[in-house]
């Protein structure tokens, strides 16, 4: 958005220094500030940046400095955004629907420009474009500025999908609307040049009309594009030297011309304004009156003498008279001889004494039936206290007065709906305690006859012990308070129940009386004491449990704990009980606070471990198990904590011993590794004793066997994993020891390792290394004579079947296509042969192009043939 203020600044600007009033930088109107303003109090401060954008760019474009444009655009952008300021400040409404909207516009424009302008001059001053008349370059800039927000921004305030939708309904009359605007504005403002006297400023009031006609047909677009439009066309002609506001006096025809705009603008806002509270006054009384239609409410309006003069269509529908019987005629045609005539008189008192009046009174129809009427009427007086007339609002109530004499029936039929009461019931003396009525239920539930009810008192059906609570209740009841509660009542035959009253002073047959509900609640006592002793069972479990028992609120304040935490941490109760949970945390811990209790929260239940710090200052570990839990409809959080100091003190001896043992594991792999190379060596002085060249070749390829066992040996030492090796690691090795051994050119010969991440047990590493070691070496060896290039390929991958499959080929010279590996006389093969047995693995040779071994064995030892 801010991208499209910069282009609409820069496109409105450009336009308007194509008309200077003064230099080639100040204008007569300057649209951009309105737009400026408009987009500021429209999308926000943050188009900030699109008005500094539109102002440098268009200083730029008539060939202003850089640095005089950056200026210029400072005092541009500040004095929108102060204008903007000010109209959110007083309460400035875009809809532009008051006169005081209106004002505050103007009001704010011309405060506003105060900024740009001063800046603009001074920028002017120190590029030495001004060197004289300060003062009326000055106002020359605020006034263009001021009057550019009056002309430009109602605009954009009010354009919207809805406005423009009333303008596409009367394009054709818009299209002719705006030709005649056209015409008369370039006749009045540009075609009267040399007109002098005062005919001329007459012809100014001609654009008045337009702007009226734009303001009532058009709405708030049409003022704006009127007062848009003639503006601009009294700009150009007084740019020009021509119309109305061309005078020998520069300055005199610029503030003519400013007033003329501002004139204008005022104008067709009033109007605007004035139109917009007219149609809202109408669509308020409307919408009045559609309400009391729809709450089928008639109302009739009444003048000083309560002659009718306006009646809705609920009215006409409620009395039976149309609305031209009713008009005119005095509002005592809805009374009749069964009409109270003290309600009239109540009415006319509250006519004279400016009072409303409400109440209900028995009216007459058209047809002469009568009806129940609840009148609201409010009067009006003038400033004198004389009555003006008063509105009168009538619905019919009928219904609700016959309803109140059924009530009153049925209050007749009260004894019955007192017998059928499922509970007992029952209405005793408040000065005797006698019974005074009982219903069946309590017949049937006290085992008393109706005339045995009768000849006791209240006392009766209470134990002897609780008479004097009876009594004490009883005093209450007179002085108006309630009696509600739970007691115990004694049956005919001695047993005791507890039952819940509910009970309602009355006066019964002219004597204070008190009738009662009971409800028996034996059973639910029974379980709310069951309750109870379940309770305690659980609370001595917790006080008596070892472990620390703490309930805690979502925030971590501790809500309860239990005696073991007291002793635990060494705080006492009232102190946890002041505490948040996180407080008791060791830094390290508290940090891990914040989510754990984010867990909680989602449901999840904890087990961690976390350091304490008890109230001496000492560390503990604890073992905690939280979750959270829902008591009476809230969530809290249960931990159990269990002190685990002994436990981690017998982890730290198991595993200082652990470590103990993978040293000497460690030193282990280190001499096996250490007496290998002892081997390789002495079998590298046996080699240079030897003349003969099988002998040697044998020494060799037992020194690379022996080399390949010591590096698995190595590799584990140094990767601290006693169990399991790397053998990607393993692999790298082999290869470029046996490069090195067999002094290949790498230029000639590559090798290259391919293995995925797989790590293998000492069992199965030692006979894959043997078996890279004989085959690596026999490619080494044979497959390229004479100096030939190639490649050596090692793969060892796994699949999701739990094989391993290793690899070993060349692109070299080839194996014979009749080749046996089992018939082989080759100490090398017959030891890659048994190897692959004793990883019960399977091999498959290629014996062209090149040669490959490919060996698959399972990921684990079948149990029997383990080795």
């Amino acid at each position: 958005m801010s991208l499209v203020v910069a282009v609409a600044y820069f496109v409105t600007g450009y336009l308007g220094l194509m008309m200077p009033a003064s230099g080639s930088s100040i204008t007569l109107i300057w649209l951009p500030t309105g737009i400026a303003v408009a987009a500021l109090r429209r999308w926000g401060y943050g188009c900030w940046w699109g008005v500094a954008l539109g102002a440098i760019s268009v200083n730029l474009a008539i060939g202003n400095p850089f640095p005089f444009a950056c200026g210029i655009a400072v005092g541009n952008t500040l004095g929108p955004l102060l204008a903007t300021r000010i109209l959110v400040r007083t309460g400035f409404s875009p809809k532009l629907k008051r006169s005081q909207d209106i004002l505050l516009l103007g009001g704010a424009s011309a405060v506003g420009m105060l900024v740009s302008a001063t800046v603009g001059v001074i920028c002017l001053t120190v590029s030495g474009l001004l060197t004289d008349e300060y003062l009326r370059a000055w106002l020359l800039w605020w006034a263009g500025d001021a009057t550019g927000v009056v002309a430009g921004a109602p605009l954009l305030f009010v354009l919207n999908r809805a406005e423009l939708r009333i303008i596409l309904m009367r394009r054709v009359e818009l299209v002719l609307w705006g030709a005649v605007i056209i015409v008369v504005g370039l006749g009045v403002f540009v075609f009267t040049s040399g007109v002098k006297g005062g005919l001329p400023l007459i012809l100014a009031f001609l654009p008045l009309p337009l702007i009226v006609w734009g303001a009532m047909r058009f709405g708030p677009i049409g003022t704006s594009l009127a007062i848009i439009l003639f503006s601009f066309c009294a700009v150009y002609g007084a740019a020009i030297g021509h119309g109305l506001f061309a005078r020998a006096d520069r300055l005199e025809g610029v503030a003519i011309l400013w007033l003329f705009m501002i004139s204008c603008g005022i104008l067709g806002w009033l109007v605007s304004a004035l139109d917009a509270s007219k149609t809202q006054a109408i669509e308020s009384a409307r919408q009045l009156e559609r309400a009391l239609e729809e709450a089928s409410l008639g109302f009739l309006l009444a003048d000083a003498d309560r002659r009718i003069t306006h009646v809705s269509g609920d009215f006409t529908r409620l009395t039976g008279y149309s609305a031209t019987e009713i008009l005119g005629r005095s509002c005592r045609i809805l009374q009749g001889p069964e009409t109270d005539p003290s309600m009239a008189e109540k009415i006319r008192s509250s006519l004279r004494h400016a009072g409303n009046f409400e109440g209900d009174i028995l009216n007459y129809r058209k047809d002469g039936t009568t009806f129940w009427n609840a009148l609201l009427i409010c009067p009006f007086h003038d400033t004198h206290g004389e009555l003006r007339g008063f509105i009168s609002i009538q619905r019919d109530v009928t219904q609700r007065k016959t309803a109140e004499a059924a009530l009153r029936d049925s209050e007749e039929r009260y004894r019955q709906l007192f017998e059928s009461n499922p509970q007992p019931m029952w209405v005793y003396d408040l000065e005797t305690l006698a019974f005074l009525a009982v219903n069946e239920a309590a017949i049937a539930k006290y085992g008393y006859s109706r005339g045995e009810f009768m000849a006791r008192t209240i006392k009766d059906i209470r134990p002897s012990e609780d008479v004097a609570a009876l009594l004490e209740n009883v005093a209450k009841i007179t002085r108006g308070l309630d009696d509600a509660g739970e007691w115990r009542h004694l049956l005919k035959n001695g047993q005791l129940i507890w039952v819940r009253i509910t009970s309602h002073t009355l006066t019964f047959e002219g004597r204070p009386a008190e009738v009662v509900i009971a409800q028996d609640v034996t059973h639910q006592r029974q379980a709310e004491a069951s309750l109870r002793e379940s309770e305690l069972r659980y609370r001595t479990l917790i006080e008596t449990s070892s472990d620390a028992i703490f309930l805690m609120a979502l925030d971590g304040r501790i809500l309860s704990a239990n005696p073991a935490a007291v002793r635990l941490h060494g705080y006492a109760i009232e102190e946890l009980l002041a505490m948040r949970m996180q407080d008791l945390d060791v830094p390290d811990s508290a940090v891990e606070f914040p989510d754990r209790m984010r867990r909680l929260r989602n449901g999840e239940p904890l087990i961690f471990e976390v350091a304490h710090r008890r109230k001496d200052g000492s560390t503990f570990p604890l073992e905690v198990i939280a979750s959270a839990v829902e008591i009476a409809g809230e969530w809290f959080v249960l931990a159990f904590d269990r002190d685990i100091t002994d436990r981690v003190k017998a982890e730290e001896l198991i595993n200082a011993s652990l470590r103990e043992k993978e040293s000497l594991l460690k030193e282990v792999h280190h001499r096996v590794k250490n007496n290998l190379q002892i081997i390789t060596s002495l079998l590298n002085l046996q080699a240079e004793t030897v003349q003969d060249p099988t002998i040697l070749k044998l020494l060799r390829e037992s020194q690379n066997r022996v080399r390949s066992m010591a590096l698995v040996h190595e590799t584990l030492y140094r990767s601290g994993d006693f169990g399991r090796i790397d053998l990607a690691a393993y692999v790298d090795a082999i290869c470029n020891f046996l490069s090195r051994a067999y002094g290949i050119d790498h230029s000639r010969i590559r090798i290259e390792v391919h293995v995925d991440d797989v790590s293998l047990d000492l069992d199965r590493a030692i006979p894959c290394g043997l078996i890279i070691n004989e085959l690596v070496s026999n490619s080494l060896k044979y497959a390229f004579p004479e100096n030939r290039n190639g490649r050596i390929t090692v793969r060892f991958t796994s699949n999701s079947e739990q094989n391993y499959t290793l690899s070993v080929a060349d692109d070299g010279v080839g194996l014979p296509p009749e080749l046996e590996l089992s018939r082989l006389k080759s100490l090398g093969l017959q030891l890659v042969n048994d190897l692959v047995r004793q990883l019960t693995g399977s091999i498959v040779i290629e014996s062209a192009p090149g040669s490959g071994f490919s060996i698959c064995f399972p990921a684990k030892f079948p149990q029997e043939q383990r080795p």
